[in-house]
């Protein structure tokens, strides 16, 4: 399945936004991210259970430090 996250292309085996962070190593757990699908921010309490759809495009934001 192909999405966008962040802007760029990005090709899923999987449905689940969980699988998602997972692959890129996000603990949803962690205070400090964001996440947005198709332009609506997402309820950290719907994470686990949101499943993506071909298409969506999905952003997540999380601090970094540095200058």
């Amino acid at each position: 399945m192909e999405i966008r996250l962040n802007g760029a292309p990005c090709s899923l085996d999987s449905v689940s936004l969980a699988d998602l962070l997972a692959r890129n190593k996000i603990d949803p757990t962690k205070p400090g991210v964001a996440i947005a699908i198709n332009d609506a921010i997402v309820p950290r309490a719907e994470w686990l259970g949101r499943t993506l759809n071909p298409a969506d495009r999905v952003e997540i934001v999380r601090p970094h430090s540095g200058g």
